[in-house]
């Protein structure tokens, strides 16, 4: 009965079961598809049979793996990889040879994806994180390490890798921030938001995309900057990056989903780094927003009263003035009286 015999004699085809297993193995490792590599792995470990037909010190194989992979997890804040049980009883050899071979194609997956198609937002959870957040009511000044000055608004917050400025200079935005970017050719200035990826060298620009608002916006002061749109967790290079120009300010609109460039007031849009509320014909439903945040306060309406007033629009400039201020003045001009309870603000209109 030739199966008994195979099973009786394994070592007489055990050349071929080896060099069929180790030209599987490189096929694995030269796979640049990670699917493709989960499919080989599955076949090999199919077909690998319960003798250890590669001599392995597998006591010894062992003791090495389960090291270098305790090693591995002290020294990275990666999550774990997920891996898929199969389901199926191997003898140790076969065991030991399959998590050798997920252990390499585990790490070199991980060069790979970071290196070409991990988006940017994951990317940099991949490292060390610096983080710069500001509360509602709070606003702040600081250097980066490169030279950069930036200016946090409040209710934002700033976050880059630790070895900032070393290979590239890349922050994340969440919020309001104005960058006085310190030069440097060889490594371009990148500032990603929610909406919006902001190329620079050295140059000098805000950025604002807050997400209760309904568009973000990018206006450049000094130099030029290349602007493109974040979309699905990268940046959508779809379609061509807008050139901005001193004065100029790009604005995605996230409902319609569409950019314009237009010349943008300095005194207005940047008003917020000189302690500055500026309001130039702005519709009260989005003054709240600001307002919120400038004062970290809650400010509260009826439903029917404020949509009696949402619309209505106005104008004012309050350099360090208190809220009491602010709304008693707003509120002449556009029909309002507000009242005060510690945080709470309850307005109506008159």
């Amino acid at each position: 009965m030739p199966n008994n015999t195979v099973k009786e004699n394994p070592e007489d085809n055990s050349g071929d079961v080896k060099q069929q297993l180790d030209a599987l193995a490189k096929k694995i490792l030269s796979s640049s598809s990670i699917k493709e590599q989960e499919v080989l792995m599955k076949e090999l470990w199919e077909q690998t049979p319960s003798q250890n037909i590669h001599n392995i010190d597998e006591e010894g194989l062992q003791r090495k793996v389960v090291a270098k992979a305790l090693a591995g997890d002290k020294q990275s804040n990666r999550p774990p990889i997920r891996r898929e049980n199969i389901g199926r009883r191997r003898s140790r050899t076969s065991t030991v040879i399959y998590l050798c071979l997920l252990l390499t194609v585990s790490i070199t997956a991980f060069f790979y994806l970071r290196n070409n198609t991990l988006p940017e937002e994951d990317a940099r959870y991949t490292y060390t994180e610096t983080v710069k957040e500001n509360p509602r009511g709070i606003r702040s000044s600081f250097f980066l390490t490169d030279g950069t000055k930036v200016h946090l608004n409040a209710q934002s917050k700033l976050v880059f890798r630790e070895d900032f400025g070393q290979k590239e200079r890349r922050v994340y935005l969440e919020g309001e921030a104005f960058f006085e970017v310190a030069k440097d050719a060889s490594k371009p200035f990148v500032v990603v938001s929610d909406n919006l990826v902001t190329t620079a060298v050295g140059t000098s620009f805000n950025v604002r995309d807050y997400r209760k608002d309904r568009d973000a916006a990018t206006s450049l002061a000094t130099g030029i900057v290349d602007v493109l749109r974040f979309k699905n967790g990268q940046p959508d290079t779809t379609s061509k990056a807008v050139r901005l120009m001193p004065s100029q300010q790009l604005t995605y609109n996230k409902f319609k989903r569409e950019m314009e460039v237009e010349s943008f007031n300095s005194d207005l849009t940047l008003a917020w780094m000189n302690n500055t509320i500026h309001f130039e014909n702005t519709a009260f439903k989005n003054m709240v927003y600001v307002l919120e945040r400038w004062y970290n306060v809650d400010i509260q309406m009826d439903k029917d009263d404020f949509k009696q007033i949402m619309n209505v629009k106005g104008t004012g400039k309050f350099t360090n003035q208190s809220l009491e201020v602010v709304l008693e003045a707003l509120g002449y001009s556009m029909g309002f009286t507000s009242e005060f309870d510690s945080n709470r603000i309850v307005i109506k209109p008159t």
